[in-house]
This record gives structure tokens, sequence and C-alpha cells, in this order.
């Protein structure tokens, strides 16, 4: 991910605790990186439902979409449906 904070590239690894910890210090839950990325599409995009839920926890926003129209979900549909 092309200059992603420490939050998106906690999500897109799977680190949830880093996750919680980024957010419990007050990192920006859906600031996007410069391609229009946020950490809960990167985590949807890698099926880290883990790490979704802690960003739902934190009240990540669940409708942000990105520059090309992908939503979180469309982001993991290919996961969760086998696409």
């Amino acid at each position: 991910m092309q200059d992603s904070s420490p939050l998106l590239a906690a999500a897109a690894a799977g680190q949830g605790s880093a996750v919680r910890a980024l957010l419990s210090g007050g990192a920006l839950i859906d600031a996007p990186d410069v391609t229009g990325v946020t950490a809960m599409m990167a985590a949807a995009a890698q099926g880290h439902v883990d790490c979704m839920q802690i960003l739902l926890s934190f009240h990540a926003g669940k409708l942000c979409v990105h520059t090309r129209c992908h939503s979180p979900s469309h982001r993991c549909a290919p996961i969760t449906w086998g696409i």
C-alpha cells in the first residue's frame, strides 16, 4: 500500500492488537491512503474479519467508498463468495 498509515498497514496485515492500540491512541480511523483505501477496506480486502470487528467497534465508516466506487463489502466479496 502506497503511503499507508500505520493503522492501514496493521489492518491490511491482520494485526488486530496493533489496530486496537493505534485506535486507542487516537489514529484517524477513516483516513484514506493516497489511492483512497481506508483501514476498513484494507482489512476487508484481506479477509481480516477480526480487524474489521475492531474497526467497527471504534465506529469506522462501513459505507466509505473508494475512488473506484468500492465499499468495504465490495472489497471482501471475492473472499466471502469465493470469486
